[in-house]
């Protein structure tokens, strides 16, 4: 009984009652007897100790996966639904790269450079307060550049309401005080965003001309308008996915404005994301398949700086001074620049799909002379009956792209049609020039005698304009458009 006691006591469990009894005239244990059965018992535990340590590696054993930034573990259930979601502490999971290679991520929860400005998921990844540090951002760096211009000219800028406090400290030229033409789409949360570019570009000082919600070609008017205006800075979400929404910010002729983002202590990452082509039917049917599915092409992010926790505000002001604001009822105007272009009448029939709502009300007013020869639709669904008898002009949402497909279902290149309006008479004749660009399928009108314009010559990215332009040129062009 005494063995039994030593050993359970050993390895810590419960003695246990032998089921017999003692014979009569039996020798009980001496201490010698009890020390050899406790370094027996301690010599059996060690054994089994180093056994276990020695298992063999691949012998199943439960993983616990702890997602960066939590404590407690979750499961794998949990980890394959995250992954899939696009969770966005999954970009620095531990076993994103060894379990899973090759995820792709669905959905990211960061800001995005695009062609011409940033994108960003609504709230997510951009809400108010980061459109107005990025505002800033593009704001303070617009002043930087025309402050270095001022001074390699020796010209005085504008006057300031305080001027000793705008004058640059190394050789005493006043910093110019920039414009921006500012205005939003109307996208969910555009003009909650808006507010904040706004509050953040008048802070550092620069003139605001609020032209409230509009499409990128009016904006883009507005700036022609404006020759001393800097940029413009509109709230879009354009050629993005459904929720996403972000800041253009291009000059006069649409070109995109860089900016030396490390300058402002924005952190530069480049990372993999999905194509939007991929779709669920495609992807195979096992969980691992569809996270492992080759991710689409790579895509730029911006790190920003944390914001300041006690006013939330971004921290980068040129000046004490603040800008003045000037609203502008933009929408008339437009509608009359934009009326020069068309025809008063279209003698075939044509098919014209507007996805922007502000260009399709536009082109309805406009079309509104036109009788039947001229079919306008908000979306494709309705064009299939024309396909094949009419010749279709697509603006796509982002007002500046035209696609033009003729009667036999040919998809037109940009420079297929610059070849044709440069070869019309009357086209030629208005000092009007069409130019394709290389980094995308947009049309450039440029006017060199344009009268009203401060520069020297006028360029133009309004796909309504240049809709209007070809179907003014169809009757008097000496060849037919391409087929």
């Amino acid at each position: 009984m005494a063995t039994f006691s030593i050993v359970s006591r050993v390895f810590n469990k419960p003695p246990v009652r032998a089921m017999h009894t003692p014979r009569q005239g039996s020798a009980r244990l001496t201490a010698d007897d009890e020390d050899h059965v406790q370094r027996l018992a301690v010599s059996i535990r060690l054994s089994d100790i180093r056994s276990e340590k020695n298992a063999p590696a691949d012998a199943e054993q439960p993983v616990e996966y702890c997602c960066p930034g939590e404590h407690q573990p979750v499961s794998e259930a949990v980890h394959l639904g995250r992954m899939a979601a696009g969770w966005a502490a999954c970009r620095q999971c531990h076993w994103k790269t060894t379990d899973l290679p090759g995820t792709s991520f669905g959905r990211r929860d960061t800001i995005r450079r695009t062609e011409s400005g940033v994108r960003g998921n609504y709230l997510n990844a951009i809400d108010r307060f980061r459109a107005a540090q990025l505002a800033s951002i593009f704001s303070a760096h617009l002043n930087s550049v025309a402050a270095a211009e001022a001074a390699e000219m020796h010209l005085p800028a504008a006057p300031f309401p305080d001027a000793s406090a705008n004058r640059a400290a190394s050789n005493g030229v006043m910093i110019p005080k920039a414009t921006f033409v500012i205005g939003c789409d109307d996208r969910h949360g555009s003009a909650d965003l808006m507010s904040g570019v706004i509050s953040a570009v008048l802070q550092n000082g620069c003139d605001v001309i609020a032209v409230g919600q509009t499409s990128a070609a009016a904006i883009q008017y507005q700036m022609r308008r404006r020759p001393k205006a800097a940029a413009a800075m509109f709230v879009t979400g354009s050629g993005s996915p459904s929720g996403d929404v972000g800041l253009d910010v291009f000059d006069s002729c649409g070109r995109a404005i860089s900016v030396p983002w490390q300058k402002f202590g924005v952190t530069v990452t480049t990372a993999a994301r999905i194509s939007h082509e991929t779709s669920l039917r495609q992807t195979p049917p096992s969980v691992r398949d569809r996270l492992t599915h080759p991710a689409g092409t790579s895509a730029t992010e911006l790190h920003l700086p944390p914001l300041n926790d006690a006013n939330r505000t971004p921290m980068l002001r040129t000046g004490r001074a603040c800008g003045c604001i000037e609203s502008v009822a933009l929408e008339d105007d437009y509608l009359t620049w934009l009326s020069s272009w068309w025809p008063n009448q279209v003698r075939e029939t044509v098919v014209v799909i507007a996805e922007n709502p502000h260009t399709f009300r536009r082109l309805h007013r406009i079309s509104a002379a036109f009788g039947s020869n001229l079919q306008l639709l908000p979306c494709r669904t309705g064009s299939e009956p024309f396909r094949r008898i009419a010749t279709t002009f697509e603006i796509a949402d982002d007002d500046r792209c035209l696609t033009v497909t003729s009667r036999k279902g040919r998809l037109l290149s940009g420079p297929e049609i610059c070849s044709w309006l440069n070869s019309d008479t009357t086209f030629s004749g208005s000092h009007l020039t069409a130019h394709t660009t290389n980094h995308s399928q947009r049309i450039l009108l440029v006017d060199a005698a344009s009268p009203d314009s401060g520069h020297s010559q006028e360029t133009i990215c309004d796909a309504a304009a240049l809709t209007g332009r070809i179907l003014k040129a169809l009757p008097s062009a000496r060849f037919p458009l391409p087929q």
